[in-house]
């Protein structure tokens, strides 16, 4: 993976998993002209990959072994049961990196 910072961190690597998709709130079905959707974007896990990772400024390259487990086709049941079956059109599934570090930030310096 290659990843560009702004300043020298140390870091976290974690995999995300987002699934996006709607909801019909209206219409006898997905294809009626009357219906009409309500669009979702929910992270559904975090995979904690390498923790302690020193990166400088500019661009890095990080390496690491990573499993993911399986976890959309579990919450797209929860989904359907929740919401109704015919209800639910999935519309992506996206398994991305992130990168998380502590930051300080100064809030008030006297003198």
């Amino acid at each position: 993976l290659t990843a560009e910072f702004d300043k020298d961190y140390t870091v976290s690597l974690y995999l995300r998993a987002t699934i996006i998709y709607l909801v019909r709130t209206q219409g006898t079905s997905n294809e009626d002209e009357n219906a009409a959707f309500e669009p979702h974007m929910d992270i559904i896990k975090y995979v904690p990959v390498k923790e302690g990772i020193s990166v400088k400024a500019g661009v890095n390259t990080i390496t690491a072994d990573v499993e993911m487990p399986q976890v959309f086709a579990q919450y797209i049941e929860q989904l359907k049961q929740k919401y109704g079956a015919d209800k639910v059109i999935v519309r992506g599934k996206r398994i991305e990196p992130v990168f998380i570090a502590d930051k300080e930030y100064v809030i008030y310096k006297q003198g």
